[in-house]
């Protein structure tokens, strides 16, 4: 077993079938090493971003900022993370939560990350696209990490 086919077993039934599709990408890798990261959960509006910024706007700001595209393994790991903790549906932590990274085909061939989102029946890990001029509203939350 791979260790993303471990990373989705460990995600159960909480994977909506566009995120498994880009669990099953060629293109999604796992670092070899695990780190412990210090996830930043910003919106275009807190990066001084006006009106409805692009997925490339937002890329380029966050490149500005000292900021890096997550690996794209973030996203399910944020979701285990959350989920570890006692009380995660009493969390205040606002939801969804997307994962900037280099985008992966979904199976239409759209550039698509992860988005970790609350459901009536727990947290899921759920993917949608993020073209390069798709619009961005000031309120989306976009997970970056701190640049080495």
């Amino acid at each position: 077993m791979t260790k993303a086919e471990e990373l989705e077993k460990a995600l159960g039934n909480g994977v909506s079938d566009y995120a498994r599709d880009l669990l099953r990408s060629k293109d999604f890798t796992i670092l070899h090493k695990q780190q412990v990261v210090s996830p930043i959960i910003a919106t275009p509006s807190v990066m001084n971003l006006a009106g409805t910024p692009t997925t490339d706007q937002i890329y380029e700001r966050a490149d500005k900022l000292n900021w890096d595209l997550c690996p794209a393994e973030v996203g399910p790991h944020l979701v285990l993370a959350l989920r570890s903790q006692p009380a995660y549906k009493d969390l205040s932590i606002e939801l969804p939560i997307w994962t900037a990274m280099k985008q992966i085909a979904d199976r239409s061939g759209d550039p698509g990350v992860f988005r970790v989102e609350r459901r009536d029946d727990g947290l899921w890990l759920d993917a949608g696209w993020a073209r390069p001029a798709r619009r961005w509203v000031p309120e989306d939350q976009l997970v970056f990490l701190p640049r080495k």
